[in-house]
């Protein structure tokens, strides 16, 4: 029998020295100058959400299937992460990543054009991920769909950082 009961989620909490801020105003990343990075300091950022899939690669719970959905999300941002560290590394700035938005093919074909040589199942994965929404399914979808296999995405992780790691090497 299914739970009824409902959470109510408290969000953290604050000391009287930390100041209050107004969530009624969006944040303006682009003058704030909030996020700074170099490919480097990404493809390390890569890694670690590549490891933290690894980690989650085994889950418990057989019979239920949102087990895969903490592997699912971690290794989908770990490859977005891969393939933008690589297209900064050879030139692209920050900005001309981000305006590709969360696009795993035309991240890969832009890597491509920089020299990024990848094995053609993994192109088509990549491609596969775009037609299923992947990223977006992996962060809102509690169903899995029939397309998605975990051995693919581990093997297109592997080719990635293979590949990419190259150039930070």
């Amino acid at each position: 029998m299914a739970s009824t009961q409902q959470h109510k989620f408290e969000g953290p909490t604050r000391s009287a020295r930390q100041p209050a801020h107004d969530l009624a105003k969006p944040l303006d990343i682009e003058k704030k100058h909030l996020i700074e990075t170099d490919a480097a300091s990404l493809f390390a950022l890569a890694k670690h959400y590549g490891h933290a899939a690894q980690l989650l690669s085994k889950p418990e719970g057989k019979s239920d299937p949102m087990r895969w959905h903490p592997y699912r999300l971690n290794a989908t941002h770990a490859i977005e992460l891969c393939l933008s560290a690589y297209l900064m590394q050879k030139g692209m700035t920050f900005k001309q990543v981000c305006s590709i938005k969360h696009d795993l093919s035309k991240r890969a074909s832009a890597a491509k054009e920089k020299g990024l040589v990848l094995r053609n199942r993994t192109i088509s994965h990549l491609a596969s991920m775009d037609e299923g929404k992947e990223y977006l399914m992996s962060r809102y979808n509690p169903a899995l769909s029939d397309m998605w296999h975990p051995e693919q995405v581990k093997a297109t992780l592997n080719d990635l950082f293979e590949k990419t790691g190259k150039a930070f090497n």
